[in-house]
C-alpha cells in the first residue's frame, strides 16, 4: 500500500492531517483501524483511489473502481457528551451540497445525509463511532460519483447518477477535497459553538420529498407519512395518516 501524509493549517485552531491512499478496503474501516495514531486534537482526512470493500448505510455495498470517484472519511475526535454528535453526518451533506450547487449541480439531501441530483443518488455519507477515553472518535466517510459510467451506475439497486454525467465532462476527484473540506470545517465550528439550529433553514430547502408520501424504515418497524420538514436539532418532521406530527432520529427514506 502507498500513502503519504502531509499538514495543512486551515484556521488558527485546527490543523488537518491527510492520508493518501493508493487503494484501501474502505476509508472508514481504515481509518477506525488507525485511529489510536491519529493525533486527537487535529482533523484527519483519509482520501482513497480505489475501495475493495466500500460501505454505504445499512450495511450496503458502495461500488468503488479506482480513479472514477471521491473515496474520503474525515476523522475527528468530539467530547463523549456532545450535543450534536448525530449531526457530523448531516453537515457532510450540507458541506457536499454546497459545493456540488457552486458547481451548478441542482443537488437534494435525502433525509439524513443523502445526496439526489435530478432524484438520483450522487453521494452518501457513512458515520461510524471509534470508543476514547472520555471522548468519542468518528469516522465521517462520504462517497461522491464523479467520473463513475454509465453502465456501472446501472448495476446499482437505485437510480445513480455522476458528476461526469450531469456536467458532461471529467473531473478529477482529488480537485474535491480542499473545497470541500474548507467547508465542512466552517460547518463544524459553527455546529460546535450553536447546535444543528443554524443549519435548520438551509437544509429545509434542500430536503428531498417535501409534501410526498414517503415510507421511513426504522429499527424494527417501517412508519408512512408525509415528509414535511426538518426540526432544529435535525429530525425529520413526518405527518401522519391520522393527522398528528412525529419526529424521527433515525432511519432509511425507501
Amino acid at each position: 500500500m502507498i500513502w503519504r501524509i502531509l499538514e495543512t493549517r486551515y484556521s488558527e485552531v485546527m490543523k488537518v492531517d491527510f492520508i493518501q491512499l493508493a487503494t484501501v478496503d474502505s476509508t472508514n474501516t481504515w481509518a477506525k483501524r488507525n485511529a489510536p495514531t491519529f493525533n486527537p486534537f487535529h482533523l484527519t482526512c483519509i482520501t482513497s483511489e480505489e475501495q475493495t470493500a466500500g460501505r454505504a448505510r445499512q450495511l450496503k455495498k458502495w461500488i468503488s473502481p479506482k480513479g472514477a470517484n471521491l473515496y474520503m472519511t474525515v476523522y475527528l475526535v468530539i467530547p463523549e457528551n456532545a450535543s450534536y454528535q448525530s449531526n457530523l453526518g448531516q453537515i457532510m451533506a450540507l458541506s457536499a451540497a454546497d459545493l456540488l450547487l457552486e458547481m451548478k449541480v441542482p443537488t437534494e439531501i435525502k433525509w439524513p445525509n443523502d445526496l439526489l441530483v435530478h432524484q438520483k443518488k450522487m453521494g452518501g455519507i457513512l458515520t461510524e463511532t471509534v470508543s476514547c477515553k472520555n471522548s468519542v472518535g468518528m469516522a465521517i466517510g462520504i462517497g461522491l460519483n464523479v467520473n463513475m459510467p454509465e453502465d456501472i451506475l446501472k448495476t446499482i439497486d437505485q437510480p445513480a447518477t455522476s458528476l461526469h454525467l450531469v456536467l458532461h465532462k471529467t473531473l478529477q476527484p482529488a480537485s474535491l477535497v480542499k473545497p470541500l473540506l474548507q467547508l465542512f470545517i466552517s460547518h463544524f465550528s459553527t455546529l460546535q459553538t450553536q447546535g444543528f439550529a443554524p443549519f435548520q433553514t438551509r437544509f429545509q430547502k434542500l430536503l428531498a420529498y417535501k409534501g410526498r408520501t414517503i415510507t421511513v424504515h426504522m429499527p424494527g418497524k417501517v412508519i408512512e407519512g408525509t415528509c414535511d420538514s426538518i426540526t432544529s436539532d435535525g429530525r425529520l418532521k413526518l405527518l401522519l395518516p391520522a393527522g398528528n406530527f412525529i419526529s424521527l432520529s433515525v432511519g432509511e427514506i425507501i
